[in-house]
């Protein structure tokens, strides 16, 4: 029942940023045709605050004679992404984000002395991107797509020695975005963004929040 109000409240947060941004564009800026605008490529990277949230039950399984110290799943994250502006309204872009290292510290089974697992997470996304300019030089937009999420092998250290398991995963997951632009001039702009990559079987959901960079060819 806990985990069924988590899920609720998180699609409720995902869905008051959205409706939040088209009352900011709506209310505020009003839309404005852009004039001569011609199809471009951009590139650029993203630096800011991710939640894999993981949790102490994801390694225990709910086992009694396992336990853990505490658990390092958030941290800081950056993105890097290349897209293809087909017109004014709608993009094409490919992404890749580098997680903050989960950390399960001091596991110990049947009180044996503690050891520190760690793994490294990065995702790869392709969206689809629809933008809504507004006046002042902001652009409010939402992403769809599917993302790569890719979890490395688990090492296992203590006592000054590491090991490493063959354990990588990966799947396939949905991913849903959303944020505001502001151009500088025709070429530079920054933005404001927000991405949530939803878990399967193993793996967690992720979300990001960053502040970045961006140029317009």
């Amino acid at each position: 029942m806990k985990k069924v109000k988590k899920i609720g409240k998180m699609k409720k947060v995902q869905l008051s940023l959205v409706t939040t941004l088209l009352l900011i564009c709506g209310v505020t800026f009003a839309y404005t045709p852009q004039k001569d605008f011609s199809a471009s490529t951009y590139i650029g990277v993203q630096l800011g605050y991710a939640n894999t949230h993981y949790a102490k039950d994801w390694l225990t399984g709910g086992a009694s004679n396992v336990t853990v110290g505490d658990v390092n799943n958030s941290g800081l994250a950056g993105r890097f992404h290349v897209g293809y502006d087909f017109n004014k309204n709608f993009a094409l872009e490919v992404g890749a984000t580098f997680l903050p290292k989960v950390k399960f510290n001091n596991v110990s089974i049947s009180g044996s002395s503690g050891v520190d697992l760690s793994f490294n997470q990065r995702i790869i996304d392709l969206c689809a991107k629809a933008s809504l300019p507004c006046k002042y030089n902001i652009d409010l937009y939402g992403k769809i797509g599917v993302a790569d999420v890719i979890r490395d092998d688990i090492e296992a250290s203590a006592g000054g020695q590491t090991v490493r398991s063959d354990d990588q995963d990966a799947e396939a997951v949905p991913t849903l975005g959303a944020g505001i632009d502001y151009g500088f001039n025709d070429h530079v702009f920054a933005d404001l963004a927000y991405m949530h990559y939803f878990g399967k079987n193993d793996l967690k959901a992720t979300d990001f929040v960053g502040i970045g960079i961006a140029y317009r060819f």
